[in-house]
């Protein structure tokens, strides 16, 4: 979408980056020309070929003529012109998930890991300490978006009898008590 225009070395001028928008309804491109505006980012639209830029485009060359297909704006500006360009090309896109279940999804993940090495191999010392740290942040939590409170009492429980089997490093123990918690997390994660 991207495309640098011709440099010419002797004109001085800022570095330009060319916007291929052509495929964007008149309307798309009024919309971004208003927000352009708005942020005062200097631009052109233009039909085809690299223009000097303006703060506001000429009535023949406008962002809802027929031609304008092509918008040119400083390179400074074009990390902002990006971001507004992808807002309007994609405005039903979701703002990046910063997990929203407050870790809840990494412990559950923690939980389901180390019990199942631990079913394996009962001994696995990076394996338990993993675990009595997931059972001891599980413990103190609230139950993740989307598990029923019922549901997280009984993987909190679990992972506290694993973690307690742990101390006492009875083999048999400790993999009867790893089943049991990867059998209720396999299905959460």
């Amino acid at each position: 979408m991207i495309h640098p225009p011709p440099a010419d070395p002797e004109d001085g001028a800022d570095d330009l980056v060319v916007y291929d928008l052509g495929d964007w309804t008149p309307e798309q491109r009024a919309a971004l020309d208003r927000l352009l505006v708005g942020e005062g980012v200097t631009h052109e639209w233009d039909a085809g070929e690299a223009a000097a830029s303006s703060t506001t485009p000429s009535p023949e060359s406008g962002p809802t003529s027929a031609s304008a297909g092509q918008l040119v704006v400083p390179e400074a500006s074009a990390d902002l012109v990006e971001e507004l360009i992808d807002e309007l090309d994609h405005p039903d896109a979701l703002e990046p998930d910063d997990g929203g279940d407050g870790g809840g999804g990494e412990v559950l993940s923690s939980l389901y890991v180390a019990s199942d090495v631990l079913l394996s191999a009962p001994g696995h010392v990076a394996a338990a300490q993993e675990l009595r740290e997931a059972a001891a942040v599980a413990s103190t939590m609230e139950a993740p978006y989307g598990l029923d409170d019922t549901t997280w009492g009984t993987v909190r429980r679990r992972a506290e009898t694993l973690a307690a089997v742990l101390a006492t490093g009875e083999e048999e123990g400790v993999k009867a008590a790893a089943q049991a918690l990867r059998e209720v997390v396999r299905p959460l994660v």
